[in-house]
């Protein structure tokens, strides 16, 4: 995390990320029709 407009961060934390991609039917917005319906965070810790 940056603080105070360090230019190095503060701290730093890896996540593992699960996400679920759902198909809807294409729209002005979204021409592929491609939408995020879930994403999951989970802290990642390395194994020594």
């Amino acid at each position: 995390f940056y603080s105070g407009g360090e230019p190095q961060p503060r701290s730093r934390q890896d996540f593992i990320a699960s996400v679920t991609i759902v198909q809807t039917p294409p729209t002005a917005t979204n021409l592929k029709g491609i939408a995020v319906d879930a994403v999951s965070l989970k802290p990642y810790i390395t194994r020594r």
